[in-house]
């Protein structure tokens, strides 16, 4: 270990594996809001914090989480510290940026407009680290993986044989529909870009326009949406069957439209940021080969 210091302030147990990573490459590496549940934080080698600011003391760059906030208030965490313990456990974004000396690099998963507005603000460097294709193709995997792991949890019939649906056909829609058809089922992918509806069909799958499959959906056991929009109404949903299970991928606001929630009959499973539930030492990892290299490149290296 040198002495270029670095913090990752919140998040799930992604950035608890993250955090690992980046002790072990070199990095004198402070964490607040981070939770390592269990032993699991017994061979990180850095340091643990009771309070934001200690954590950011010094450091050549601060790392949120993924996404860095989902209120537009404070930062994400899902921190499992007792405030009954000394530890804080909430951090608002304002009080962050006075936090931070001017000019600091701050690196933040999926960043919302008021983020980036302080930071602008406050003039701190921010980079979106999600923004690297590298993660988003990286990350389809264990998403994938959670998602058919879900289904399988949440069916009473196997993959084997049921009618799935994907909608969307972006990175995760990819990766999805080939693990669903490798398993057996019979994969329909709905999309709106003519591109993506040749390339699913050319893959073998069913290929249907969204606006027809919204329309006619036919039987499905299970729908998988990673479309970050509410387009499933209420006409949509009362034409499936009870039995369908809904298992969104996408981020809020989800793929059901307001004002049909309160009819929904089916079973929906709300999935976003898998990875971190899932499969975490595999998403830290992720994250970290793509962190180290922005790190990098910013003149933050570990050695």
């Amino acid at each position: 270990m040198n002495d270029t210091k670095i913090c990752l302030l919140g998040g799930d147990t992604r950035q608890a594996s993250l955090a690992r990573y980046l002790a072990r490459y070199g990095y004198e590496t402070a964490v607040w809001g981070v939770p390592f549940r269990g032993d699991s934080g017994a061979d990180f080698k850095g340091v643990r914090c009771i309070d934001p600011a200690s954590a950011v003391s010094g450091s050549r760059a601060v790392i949120l989480p993924l996404p860095a906030s989902v209120d537009g208030v404070r930062v994400h965490t899902v921190s499992e510290l007792n405030s009954t313990d000394g530890f804080r456990t909430e951090l608002r974004l304002t009080e962050l940026m006075e936090m931070l000396p001017i000019g600091t690099l701050l690196l933040a998963g999926k960043p919302n407009d008021v983020l980036k507005s302080m930071a602008r603000n406050a003039n701190h460097r921010l980079i979106d680290y999600y923004d690297s294709e590298e993660i988003q193709i990286k990350n389809a995997v264990p998403t994938a993986e959670g998602a058919i792991a879900l289904a399988m949890e949440g069916l009473p019939i196997t993959l084997f044989g049921a009618k799935a649906a994907v909608l969307g056909y972006g990175r995760i829609g990819q990766r999805l529909a080939a693990v669903l058809r490798a398993l057996g089922a019979h994969v329909t992918v709905a999309a709106r870009s003519r591109r993506d509806l040749t390339w699913a069909s050319v893959a073998g799958y069913k290929a249907t326009e969204m606006s027809d499959f919204l329309s006619n959906p036919g039987r499905q056991d299970v729908i998988f949406n990673t479309v970050p929009a509410p387009i499933l109404r209420e006409d949509f949903l009362n034409s499936l069957s009870s039995d369908t299970l809904l298992i969104e991928l996408a981020s809020a606001p989800g793929c059901i439209e307001k004002a049909a929630l309160p009819h929904v009959r089916q079973k929906v499973i709300r999935a976003a940021s898998l990875p971190g539930r899932v499969a975490p030492v595999s998403a830290g990892k992720i994250l970290f080969e793509t962190i180290v290299r922005i790190l990098d490149e910013e003149g933050v290296g570990a050695k």
